[in-house]
């Protein structure tokens, strides 16, 4: 924790408001990470907090837009809302007796909170990357034996980990992807106008 601490403060493209804005920001999801590591729970009151923290930044600072913030919650909560609707025989069972779903309500309402704090755009991406790195540990940990499919296994972490890798490295990210745009159309374009340009026979 000391060591996300001191990267936003010495962050030095950040404002003393947004330091401040981004610190609460870690404090809950340093919190939310080990009460879902320890307990498998994600409760209400911080992720609410994150969704706030995230949507002020929107709005006082334009980052990421309003609109797209919005968006980007909707699309959030929305898609892993059908995940922890949706029973599933394969899950493990939740204690209670509460019928097994692929995800729970929590990892729902933070994937929502997700898109408030990184707009449409950022969510795509840590949603992906989350789901991508949870398979890799879930299948390393079932082939050494540590875990089987009947184990559950957090989900909120791995949402946590993609904000945080999205919140530090997002504008390197998106440049290289913007870069990586822009050379695949010109090269599309050059092999388009060799192909017009070819005289026949």
């Amino acid at each position: 924790m000391a060591l996300l601490f001191g990267a936003v403060a010495l962050q030095a493209d950040r404002t003393l408001p947004d330091r401040a804005l981004v610190l609460g920001l870690v404090t809950a999801l340093v919190a939310l990470t080990a009460m879902d590591m320890q307990r498998f729970i994600l409760p209400d009151p911080l992720v609410v907090g994150v969704a706030a923290v995230g949507f002020l930044r929107s709005v006082l600072l334009g980052d990421p837009g309003t609109g797209s913030a919005l968006l980007g919650g909707a699309v959030g909560l929305g898609a892993l809302l059908v995940l922890a609707l949706l029973p599933w025989k394969g899950a493990p069972a939740p204690p209670g007796g509460e019928t097994a779903t692929a995800m729970g309500l929590g990892d729902a309402k933070l994937a929502g909170a997700m898109g408030l704090t990184l707009g449409l755009q950022g969510l795509l991406v840590a949603l992906f990357s989350a789901f991508v790195v949870g398979g890799a540990v879930g299948a390393a940990l079932i082939l050494s034996q540590r875990a089987t499919l009947k184990t559950r296994i957090p989900f909120g972490p791995f949402l946590i980990v993609a904000i945080h890798y999205i919140n530090w490295f997002s504008s390197i990210f998106f440049k290289c992807i913007t870069m990586a745009q822009g050379h695949m159309k010109t090269a599309a374009n050059f092999f388009v106008k060799q192909i017009i340009e070819k005289p026949s026979g």
